[in-house]
């Protein structure tokens, strides 16, 4: 899963986090990689204006995206957590 912990307001003008509901489950388009979020998952998309101390999580597999459009900073901190992978030696 993904963790945002937010120390700051966030509003719309500063590019605040975007997600794509139910889209942890959707395939992966590997031919996408790259193409303009905008154009590929804009009308599903959804803002999350999280306040200061707000602590945002989602499944890792969910589409996202964020920007910085002002010119002061967006403190916040950012956690991933993914399942342990097993290593079997042969």
């Amino acid at each position: 899963c993904n963790i945002g912990i937010y120390l700051r307001d966030q509003t719309p003008e500063e590019g605040p986090l975007w997600v794509v509901p139910g889209s942890n489950r959707m395939p992966r388009d590997i031919g996408r990689a790259g193409a303009d979020f905008n154009e590929l998952y804009g009308p599903q998309a959804r803002r999350v204006c999280c306040r200061a101390g707000d602590a945002v999580i989602f499944d890792c597999l969910t589409i996202h995206a964020g920007g910085k459009h002002v010119d002061r900073d967006r403190p916040g901190c950012f956690h991933s957590y993914r399942a342990a992978q097993t290593v079997t030696n042969v």
